[in-house]
């Protein structure tokens, strides 16, 4: 009798994983459900470095997809580092920046879209994200940390639009708007480069 319980009690816990997850935190509301984590908040989002963990990081390695809704103003520091099954996230236009370290080392991600409102990017914003191979800065950027796309080695590419104001691309390679300071070399990139 005891083994049976034990044994039913046991194959509850294996199957606590599918039901969806979810919770608050000041004005933060998140639910992860099958792979798609799904942010809702009207304002920033909090700052998680340090000791100080996103309220989904225990999740991380599930988390396949990330949405973000629609009044969100900033992602935080370390939001969503770590998360190294996510292929997909969906950034509103609503943000205006990304904090320093926000998707590093989401080594699954393969593409990303920075809205046409962002200004800042932080520090290491997408530092080992291993499968990016192009990323577009947008118009709208005025500032990039450092090591944005640090160790992201399968990445050829980083592009800007001519009417960008601060950075500009000559062959993918991100410089400042009058290419006196190189900002980021795409790690991808193969054969020598002379400056």
């Amino acid at each position: 009798m005891k083994k049976t319980i034990f044994l039913w009690i046991a194959m509850l816990l294996g199957t606590a994983s599918i039901f969806a997850q979810s919770g608050t935190t000041g004005s933060l509301g998140w639910t992860l459900d099958n792979g798609t984590l799904t942010i809702s908040v009207t304002g920033a989002m909090k700052d998680y470095n340090g000791y100080s963990r996103a309220p989904w990081y225990s999740y991380r390695s599930s988390i396949t997809t990330i949405v973000i809704g629609n009044g969100v103003t900033s992602i935080g520091d370390g939001a969503f580092s770590g998360c190294s099954s996510l292929t997909a996230v969906t950034i509103p236009n609503s943000v205006t920046s990304i904090g320093s370290y926000a998707f590093a080392i989401c080594s699954s991600l393969t593409a990303v879209t920075i809205p046409n409102n962002v200004t800042s990017i932080g520090d290491g914003a997408f530092y080992g994200c291993s499968s990016l191979t192009a990323v577009t800065i947008p118009n709208s950027v005025t500032s990039i940390g450092e090591s944005i796309f640090g160790n992201c080695s399968n990445l050829t590419a980083v592009i800007t639009k001519s009417e960008n104001e601060y950075f500009s691309s000559n062959n993918g390679v991100l410089f400042n708007k009058e290419q006196t300071i190189l900002v980021c070399y795409p790690s991808g990139k193969k054969g020598n480069y002379i400056i």
